[in-house]
């Protein structure tokens, strides 16, 4: 189990962000992570099943409050569904 998020500055998740540069999505532009309503979340979906921090990205769109886009093979609907689950 991952420990409580700690948002200070001294922060090791806080000041860490070299997952991002492992990222399958870093070499894909980012339109397809934001897709336009009515257009479909999956391409972006298969390039994150391929990701070797999945787990990175899941856990900094929960930890950031990340609302909009495809993160770790999720949309906002469903890392706001998460958020929910884990407050109750």
């Amino acid at each position: 189990m991952r420990t409580p998020f700690d948002p200070s500055p001294q922060s090791d998740f806080a000041t860490t962000y070299d997952w991002m540069t492992d990222a399958a999505c870093a070499e894909v532009g980012t339109d397809l992570f934001f897709p336009e309503k009515g257009y479909s979340p999956e391409p972006a979906r298969r390039v994150c099943l391929a990701c070797p921090v999945m787990d990175d990205c899941l856990e900094f769109a929960l930890r950031t409050g990340q609302t909009t886009g495809v993160w770790a093979g999720k949309t906002g609907k469903q890392l706001r569904r998460m958020r929910e689950r884990e407050a109750a």
